[in-house]
């Protein structure tokens, strides 16, 4: 199912940067291989979705618009089993807090 075209906001790019360039690379990649691999629906009204990569060590917070997944952070998000588990409400709220953090308030979901 990598039939989608991947867009990278800015604001991603930016936290994606913090990270070596192997790990970018990586990350990129994986992403754009199969965005919807192990997705995770954080919020249906807004199509918004979680993609674990890089052995599940990062998590890619996306959008989906038609045939375009629009990316909107990379976070250090690795327990995404538990967030499998929480209400659609609690994993906006987890994911946008992570978000926050890894930000610094820049981005909000």
């Amino acid at each position: 199912m990598g039939d989608l075209s991947v867009i990278w906001e800015d604001s991603a790019l930016k936290l994606l940067e913090t990270r070596d360039r192997y790990t970018r690379n990586a990350i990129r990649e994986e992403f754009r291989r199969d965005p919807q691999k192990d997705a995770i629906e954080i919020d249906p009204a807004e199509s918004s979705f979680l993609t674990p990569v890089s052995d599940a060590r990062f998590s890619v917070i996306w959008l989906l618009h038609g045939q375009q997944a629009v990316v909107r952070a990379v976070v250090p998000l690795t327990n995404v089993d538990k967030l499998r588990t929480l209400d659609a409400a609690r994993k906006k709220a987890y994911v946008g807090r992570i978000i926050a953090v890894e930000s610094k308030g820049e981005i909000t979901l």
